[in-house]
């Protein structure tokens, strides 16, 4: 909206006072969850970067389940926006790695999915 995003992002507990949202996501079956990522990049620049979703299981470690890219072209002075999004994901322990074309890692994002049924309060944020 007018040359930016609105996040919606769901509300942290109330007596979480030093965090407005949560990285503890209910997320119903069926609903899209998204992985943004803001970089900054000079100008002239024009990579590729990736999400790579992982899954966290006891026996295996962390499991690849996609990894999903995006074309990076360098010189806003907001830095580079850009995301991906996944469907269907199952309860536990998840992260996304972004990363280089080489696999360098930029950054990871980590959180966990339980299928919940009800709607959680939210936060809207403009980047």
């Amino acid at each position: 909206k007018d040359g930016h995003y609105l996040l919606k992002q769901q509300r942290s507990t109330w007596w979480v006072l030093w965090r407005n949202t949560t990285d503890d996501l209910q997320v119903p079956a069926g609903q899209r969850v998204y992985c943004f990522s803001s970089i900054f990049a000079p100008s002239g620049l024009q990579t590729r970067l990736y999400h790579h979703w992982q899954i966290y299981t006891e026996k295996q470690g962390w499991q690849t389940q996609s990894r999903i890219g995006f074309d990076l072209n360098g010189g806003r002075d907001d830095g580079y926006r850009g995301y991906t999004y996944k469907q269907n994901l199952t309860s536990g322990k998840w992260r996304v790695r972004v990363e280089t074309e080489n696999k360098k890692t930029i950054a990871i994002h980590g959180f966990t999915i339980d299928q919940g049924q009800h709607a959680p309060d939210t936060v809207v944020m403009r980047y």
